[in-house]
């Protein structure tokens, strides 16, 4: 795939490097330097692997990811905190007993 020539300053852009690195062999920590952690850019690795090194697939995983953890959030906040039936934003304020 041809690379644009500003990939930008955003975590996709970052992650569109390591993660070509990871498929050509590279091992996160050990070749390269990077603050997130090595699963990351093996999740990234192979959603290169599968759907094409591109921005748009790195923007596509990073909206999937977060809806994941908004998701996860949500279920252990319901699953912990209670204010009443009709109340679920409060659901951050009160824990059960």
């Amino acid at each position: 795939a041809l690379w644009p020539h500003n990939l930008g300053h955003s975590d996709e852009s970052i992650f569109l490097h390591h993660a070509k690195r990871v498929l050509a062999g590279s091992v996160p920590h050990k070749d390269f330097f990077d603050f997130y952690t090595p699963l990351a850019n093996y999740l990234m690795a192979a959603a290169f692997g599968l759907f094409g090194t591109q921005i748009a697939t790195a923007k596509l995983v990073m909206a999937v990811v977060h809806g994941a953890v908004v998701v996860l959030v949500y279920a252990y906040l319901e699953e912990h905190y209670d204010c009443g039936e009709n109340s679920r934003p409060c659901t951050l304020f009160r824990r059960r007993e």
